[in-house]
């Protein structure tokens, strides 16, 4: 049957996609005749010129005539790969009305007028196939309409702009601005000269509009489609991002809902552990949970010529089945349920939100208090440090990284140096002169930070930083550490991910460089899927120590075991009462730690178990009252209340 049957079909366009339908309908055009029992043949082609060449396509085919297509009785599929509302929309129209079947790829023609033309083809016994029309050759439409449709679909979000994608995945991962990786897919051709459809969101509108009527058996048009785009993103909107473990993609979002559906298209903020954050460059996904088929995700590539060629002609073949088969018009995608599209106002969605206030004691408080009045609740808030105060209030912010690792190369290539590598980074000679007095900064600890409040006195991240560093100065005296503390604002450690003090230690007494460095972060962790965790990473440096030991003959003698006794950590005040009895412990020789966060019982416990601590110390507000402390041995599981001494013979007996 396939050695003598022809199916022929007429192109309406033969731009980028259209050439390229035509290009690889010959390439497959044995794969064709064997998956469908017919040869496909392109009959004709409608462009705007006919005599204009173009290449690897026969000049006989083009035509400017939509009639010469409509009358031909020998036509049976028309694709409409031309774009645009008018005259795509009449063309389709009358074709489905001829009784011709219709493959198109037309996304911001179904986004408008999807249910007359679905209509249309009920009445006509008619395909309309329109794969092509959302995320290129991702298979979602047709799984939307068959695989899926045993499932009470509830929710679809997806990356379906590739151009978008590829713009934020360079902000991401290469630092750079917004027009700096508009400019460089504009160069790769991912952008249009006019990329507004595309960053303000319109071009994914229409395509989540298309997705939510089917999956929800409800129409869905595009002006009912909230569309916020990616111009206002900023480089500093990434790295927050980053350090809440999150990556930024513009999504497609639509929702079943009790009292509709919710459709919009926006910038979110995606954890880094979902399957979506992972897709980079001009890659399109769409998510997809249903009741029964729970979550499933589609990726490929979104756009371009032979993606896009792919999807069509998998609908041409799919209409050439059923015109063997007599079964055309079968699958519809009808709109039957009229839900109503609920105004974004409706909705409930989590915000990310960048302030700057004013430094006075309560802001935060007040900030939190207009929210919750609201009834906005905060998920997670992150304050940044001296360094972050230092690039605001210089006007800066976003030059953070290049601003830190300049300075931090003070001591090697001196101050003049360091201005002219600031001047490399695009950093003005303005802010430049607003550095001096910070990288200069000399005198007492004391006598820095007094310069410090005068010149962050208006950044309210700065002067965190500054009380920040008044209470690690304050708690060392506290303890009284022998070694000498020197507050160094030139002291940066790559601090990408850094949200606390920053440390390095010398070995004063030899000519060499720091031995050990470290500093405060939180939620690093989460990287690594333990999400929630703070603490303090410390390196050291083994060569640098080697050499140091063995100048000063400080080796021990015994090798070190692990830690003997743990000091359980409840809160500020608990670990306040515990700090000065952990310094005495060591003192004596016990090898001696305080839990880094205030946690709970049981994970401190589980801790020591897994470290093999034999003896726990634990404080609260009883064993303060009494300045004594509760001493668990953790071999027999006894507990006694202790007085230091008395723990300290215990622990060392």
């Amino acid at each position: 049957m396939g050695e003598n049957r022809k199916i022929y079909a007429a192109l309406l366009g033969a731009g980028t996609v259209g050439s390229g339908v035509y290009k690889l309908a010959g390439m497959q055009e044995e794969d064709i005749c064997l998956k469908t029992g017919a040869h496909l043949e392109i009959k004709k082609i409608l462009v705007r010129n006919p005599g204009k060449v173009r290449e690897g396509i026969p000049q006989e085919l083009f035509t400017d005539s939509w009639q010469e297509i409509l009358e031909d009785p020998e036509i049976q599929i028309v694709i409409e790969v031309m774009g645009g509302i008018e005259p795509a929309r009449t063309y389709v129209e009358e074709a489905m009305k001829a009784g011709k079947q219709v493959v198109t790829a037309n996304k911001d023609l179904l986004a408008e007028y999807g249910d007359p033309l679905f209509e249309i083809a009920t009445e006509n016994k008619c395909d309309l196939q329109f794969e092509a029309a959302v995320a290129g050759a991702i298979p979602i439409i047709r799984p939307l309409r068959q695989s899926l449709a045993g499932s009470q679909l509830t929710e679809i979000m997806g990356i379906v702009n590739g151009t978008t994608n590829y713009i934020l995945t360079k902000m991401s991962e290469e630092g750079m601005g917004y027009q700096e990786a508009l400019d460089m897919a504009t160069r790769l051709g991912y952008a249009e000269a006019d990329p507004t459809a595309d960053v303000e969101g319109y071009d994914a509108g229409r395509k989540i509009a298309i997705m939510a009527s089917i999956a929800f058996s409800s129409r869905v048009t595009f002006p009912q489609v909230y569309t916020e785009g990616i111009t206002k993103i900023t480089a500093e909107d990434i790295r927050y991002a980053k350090e809440f473990g999150y990556v930024i993609k513009l999504l497609g979002i639509t929702k079943l809902t009790g009292k509709g559906i919710e459709v919009k298209v926006h910038p979110t903020l995606i954890p880094d552990s979902h399957p979506l954050a992972t897709v980079r460059d001009s890659f399109n996904a769409v998510f997809v949970h249903g009741q029964a088929c729970d979550d499933a995700m589609f990726m490929g590539r979104g756009a371009g010529q032979m993606p896009t060629a792919s999807a069509v002609l998998g609908d041409v073949i799919d209409v050439m089945r059923n015109i063997i088969h007599g079964s055309c018009g079968k699958i519809g995608s009808d709109s039957h349920k009229k839900l109503p599209v609920l105004d974004v106002e409706e909705t409930k969605s989590r915000f990310f939100l960048r302030l700057q206030v004013e430094n006075r004691a309560g802001a935060l408080a007040n900030i939190a208090g207009v929210l919750g009045n609201n009834d906005v609740s905060i998920a997670q808030m992150v304050q940044k440090r001296s360094h972050d105060g230092i690039a605001e209030i210089i006007g800066e912010a976003d030059k953070i990284v290049d601003i830190t690792v300049a300075i931090d190369k003070l001591d090697k290539i001196g101050l003049e140096n360091v201005n002219a590598e600031l001047a490399s980074k695009g950093i003005p000679q303005e802010a430049i002169d607003k550095l001096q007095p910070i990288i200069l900064l000399s005198g007492s600890n004391e006598e820095k930070l007094e310069t410090l409040k005068t010149v962050l006195a208006a950044s309210e991240t700065g002067m965190k930083g500054v009380e920040e560093s008044e209470f690690i100065l304050k708690t060392v005296s506290t303890l009284g550490v022998k070694s000498e503390v020197e507050l160094d604002l030139t002291l940066a450690r790559g601090l990408n991910y850094y949200t606390g003090a920053i440390f390095e230690v010398k070995a004063l007494d030899v000519q060499i460089g720091s031995i050990s460095g470290g500093g405060r972060y939180d939620n690093l962790t989460g990287v690594f899927g333990m999400d929630g965790m703070s603490g303090v990473g410390i390196s050291f440096g083994a060569d640098r120590i080697f050499d140091v030991l063995n100048q000063l003959d400080l080796y021990p003698k015994e090798a070190v075991n692990g830690t003997e006794l743990l000091f359980v950590n409840f809160g500020d005040k608990e670990a306040a009462y515990c700090l000065p009895i952990l310094a005495k412990v060591r003192e004596t020789g016990v090898r001696a730690e305080i839990y880094p966060d205030a946690a709970k019982m049981k994970k401190q416990m589980g801790y020591a178990n897994d470290k093999q601590i034999p003896f726990v110390a634990i404080v609260g507000e009883n064993e303060m009252n009494e300045g004594k402390l509760t001493l668990k041995n953790m071999a027999t599981g006894e507990q006694s209340l202790v007085t230091p001494d008395e723990l300290l013979a215990v622990v060392k007996a």
